[in-house]
């Protein structure tokens, strides 16, 4: 990554970030004070480079159920998951090219999968999840992607691609 602006070419500058803790919904998350970097001249450029990260990142950590509300599979092996929800926290680490990494951690019910394991945050809360990361890292709905980020899909078996 540079160290100028996309946008308009000057450098872009260290800003500390205030920790900060946003609900949506019954999802929650809270991320510890951070290092940005933003453009002296106000460009959003900066921003928008962090919101790819964030969504990068969330996609790679964090599993969602797949299906309809009447049959809720697992997003990594298609079981359905029949087990009760219950709340906890997940821990994702941000690593900002050129900046100390920071946590995001989200309180958040999940449905655990009795095939593989795996817990699941259902599908029905994916925009709460969106809400509340960006929200606690401070980014505007302007800086935020307008592509919603991909729910991690199952590898392989039936009913997948290249499946049987």
């Amino acid at each position: 990554m540079t160290n100028d602006c996309p946008g308009c070419g000057a450098a872009l500058q260290a800003r500390r970030a205030p920790g900060a803790q946003v609900a949506s919904g019954p999802v929650t998350a809270m991320v510890e004070a951070h290092d940005v970097l933003v453009c002296p001249k106000g460009c959003p450029t900066p921003a928008k480079d962090l919101s790819t990260l964030l969504t990068r990142t969330l996609s790679r950590a964090l599993l969602f159920s797949t299906g309809d509300a009447r049959t809720v599979r697992c997003g990594d092996c298609g079981a359905v998951l029949d087990l009760p929800m219950r709340a906890t926290t997940r821990a994702v680490t941000v690593e900002p090219d050129g900046l100390s990494p920071f946590t995001l951690t989200f309180a958040v019910p999940v449905a655990r999968c009795g095939e593989c394991g795996l817990d699941n945050i259902p599908a029905a809360l994916t925009q709460d999840v969106e809400r509340s990361m960006f929200g606690a890292c401070g980014l505007a709905a302007a800086e935020r992607p307008t592509r919603r980020f991909r729910l991690r899909r199952r590898r392989g078996g039936q009913g997948s691609r290249g499946g049987p």
